[in-house]
């Protein structure tokens, strides 16, 4: 048997030396279904979901699924609160779910890297809160050496 670190592309070590793994897997729920056949998940109806980064592809995709399960409320937030890729279809499936009727979504500038940013973000979205999804992220691919300060300024808060 091979030795963790010639196995895993990320591990983390805590302070008893145990050595812990990131494993993304596909997990088998049964969940109850709703009258007429609907889907249900676990605390979504009557739940705020937040999606930081929410006007990305990410974002989108990910509050068109909570819509799809039944969620009551979901914010979308973002820095610029501006769709910053043409091309992908990304500002056709906002307006789509901006007319869902079953769902209440939301647009919420907000920089998580600001306190006050964030403490409105968690004040707007209230006690029925129950989850936050960082779905931001900006690219900025380069080999360490060639990491400038701009370029850590451009992916950090």
């Amino acid at each position: 048997s091979q030795s963790p670190d010639m196995r895993e592309a990320e591990m983390s070590m805590n302070a008893a030396a145990r050595v812990r793994v990131m494993r993304l897997r596909r997990c088998p729920v049964s969940l109850p279904s709703v009258s007429n056949h609907e889907p249900a998940v676990l605390a979504a109806y009557n739940s705020t979901f937040v999606l930081t980064g929410g006007l990305g592809g990410l974002g989108l995709r990910a509050a068109s699924l909570l819509s799809e399960l039944g969620a009551a409320r979901v914010i979308l937030s973002s820095r610029s609160m501006q769709i910053t890729r043409d091309g992908q279809g990304l500002q056709p499936q906002l307006e789509a779910l901006l007319k869902l009727p079953r769902v209440r979504v939301q647009l919420i500038p907000a920089h998580l890297g600001d306190r006050e940013d964030t403490q409105s973000l968690l004040l707007a979205a209230g006690r029925d809160l129950v989850c936050v999804l960082h779905a931001a992220g900006v690219l900025r691919d380069k080999l360490l050496r060639s990491v400038s300060a701009a370029d850590l300024r451009a992916v950090s808060f």
